[in-house]
């Protein structure tokens, strides 16, 4: 059985926000990607905007699925959740490698209300991690490093190839796929540096 034309626009429009982001992506430009007429795209999504959001809490929805078990799997200690939470962005980002940069970007640009959409503070704030996180801050676990430094710091450690993969890449003179071995070297050393960072 074929791809439906709703999925077939959503899979389009995702080609289309990636590249150009919200405000640069026109109707017309999301209704060619999809080999389908405006008439229909509006049929199926009413608007550019629904349609956006549509895509966005997709992406956004397949990116932290699993997140909230292994934030609160009371068997698991703290260093072995960040092992685990930092492998599954690593994966997640290795399969669509435009996301961090898109939803960064779009962030930016006032559709932060689509984060709340998913509740992500609130599954974080009432999590086991938080707990054990606070815990070694305040049992000096963290060797001197405020936990909100430690959490930022590894987020820089996963994100940051991904976003700027044109710097990294170019700066180094590496191609695609030493880039995709670079990233996926890193499902290995990150595991390390988070150890090196918890007593």
């Amino acid at each position: 059985m074929g791809i439906s034309t709703e999925d077939r626009i959503k899979v389009a429009a995702r080609r289309v926000f990636y590249k150009k982001g919200y405000a640069a992506a026109r109707t017309v430009d999301l209704a060619r990607e999809a080999d389908v007429s405006t008439a229909m795209l509006n049929y199926y999504f009413r608007s550019k905007s629904r349609l956006f959001e549509v895509v966005m809490m997709e992406s956004l929805s397949y990116f932290v699925m699993g997140l909230e078990e292994i934030l609160n799997d009371q068997s698991t200690d703290l260093a072995y959740k960040l092992e685990l939470l930092a492998l599954q962005c690593i994966d997640r980002m290795i399969e669509d490698p435009e996301l961090p940069l898109f939803i960064l970007s779009e962030m930016r640009n006032n559709h932060s209300e689509l984060i709340g959409k998913l509740q992500i503070s609130g599954i974080l704030k009432d999590s086991v991690f938080l707990c054990q996180l606070n815990q070694a801050g305040t049992q000096g676990k963290l060797r001197g490093t405020a936990p909100l430094h430690l959490v930022t710091n590894i987020m820089g450690l996963i994100f940051f190839p991904f976003i700027a993969k044109p710097l990294v890449s170019g700066s180094h003179g590496i191609d695609e796929m030493e880039f995709d071995i670079m990233v996926r070297e890193r499902r290995t050393l990150i595991p390390f540096w988070i150890a090196m960072m918890i007593e």
